[in-house]
């Protein structure tokens, strides 16, 4: 694949180091394939995404940081 051409290898994720350099934060992946990649979240217990799978619309998050089901 094109990342593989690229950089020599087949996955590549971007991540900055915080400066309490005790965290990375995962900006971006690319490469590899995205179902072996992807976090696996449990549903069981998460509101938010309890809406989601029982919504028959789609949801929309207008502000994460104030909607109490959002985590």
């Amino acid at each position: 694949g094109a990342v593989a051409d690229a950089v020599g290898y087949r996955t590549v994720w971007v991540a900055v180091i915080e400066p309490d350099r005790a965290h990375a934060r995962l900006l971006t992946l690319h490469g590899g394939d995205p179902w072996d990649l992807a976090q696996l979240i449990p549903i069981a217990g998460d509101p938010h995404l309890q809406r989601v799978v029982t919504s028959s619309t789609p949801v929309v998050v207008e502000d994460a940081q104030v909607d109490p089901e959002v985590n």
